[in-house]
């Protein structure tokens, strides 16, 4: 008897963000815009994809010795420009 299952997976996350820092707060002031000194303003923007698929075989012999092969391939932006897909082999 044989068993084959396949299947793909999609994935996006989006960080968006605005990290603000001063010192020396103004007396009777309760923001940012009191401080004084150092005060710097950055923002940040990440975009993360993510792209798998997979392939797996069973086969069973006599209902009692099970052979299983997968493998499994992403490719992920967070792995870099030159990383490419990345392979996941199983046995």
């Amino acid at each position: 008897r044989y068993t084959t299952t396949l299947g793909a997976q999609f994935a996006q996350e989006r960080y968006r963000g605005t990290n603000a820092f001063g010192a020396v707060l103004t007396g009777g002031t309760g923001s940012l815009n009191g401080a004084s000194a150092r005060f710097q303003v950055s923002d940040f923007n990440t975009d993360n994809k993510l792209l798998g698929g997979f392939a797996q075989q069973q086969v069973a012999l006599a209902e009692r010795l099970f052979l299983t092969a997968a493998i499994r391939t992403d490719d992920n932006s967070a792995f870099g420009e030159r990383s490419g897909r990345v392979w996941y082999p199983a046995l």
